[in-house]
């Protein structure tokens, strides 16, 4: 996931503010391993260091 596609996901759910509770959940979900393909293996989805370094820093201010 991308940053502009979790501000897209964000917008949908609550357009006007972002609540740190709903980052800090979108965080913990991007910080669990996944599953990525139908052998089993599990790894992070692509930039998801990114996305969590931004969400972080919207949740400081």
């Amino acid at each position: 996931m991308s940053i502009s596609q979790m501000k897209t996901k964000l917008h949908k759910e609550n357009p006007k503010t972002w609540k740190n509770d709903t980052m800090l959940a979108e965080i913990r979900k991007l910080s669990t391993p996944q599953i990525l393909n139908t052998k089993g293996n599990k790894g992070f989805s692509p930039f998801c260091m990114a996305v969590i370094f931004y969400l972080n820093a919207k949740c400081k201010k």
